[in-house]
């Protein structure tokens, strides 16, 4: 049996940033500019920014900090990447949909034209582990949580 080579993949150069946010928007914005400039000297084609990077408070992160899609931060990553021809994922909190009072911790695609590519939110799943209902004595039946992320184009 001949071993086939792998089929060949264009090389793609990601940039990963780690910054210091706070409750700061526009300082937080600030922040991820210059990231973008050192993505686009590196000859970056992708700009990854963390969880949160539009606002964050250790002490909490809510509707305070949600900015809509068409808000401050997503235009600024619009902006840039259409200025640099970096691509980026950012993490962003965003306002729930309808009459939700919560924020949604989102990932928002932005391709290097500066079109808004994807936005994923995450969702806590309840899971339930082992078999019956919770009880006093055994709550960790019902609470056991995972992460799931869903992309919308």
């Amino acid at each position: 049996m001949s071993a086939t080579p792998p089929p060949e993949r264009p090389a793609v150069r990601v940039t990963v940033a780690q910054l210091s946010v706070s409750g700061d928007h526009g300082a937080n914005r600030q922040v991820v500019e210059d990231a973008f400039d050192v993505a686009a000297r590196s000859r970056a084609d992708l700009l990854v920014v963390p969880e949160y990077a539009s606002g964050f408070d250790p002490r909490g992160v809510g509707v305070e900090h949600a900015e809509p899609l068409d808000g401050p931060f997503v235009h600024m990553l619009r902006t840039r990447a259409a200025a640099t021809g970096v691509a980026v994922l950012a993490g962003v909190t965003l306002p729930a949909d309808g009459a939700d009072p919560r924020a949604v911790n989102a990932v928002v695609a932005v391709d290097g034209t500066g079109a808004l590519a994807g936005v994923t939110a995450r969702c806590t799943c309840t899971t339930r582990s082992g078999s019956g209902s919770p009880t006093a004595s055994r709550p960790d039946r019902w609470t056991r949580r995972r992460s799931c992320w869903t992309w919308a184009a």
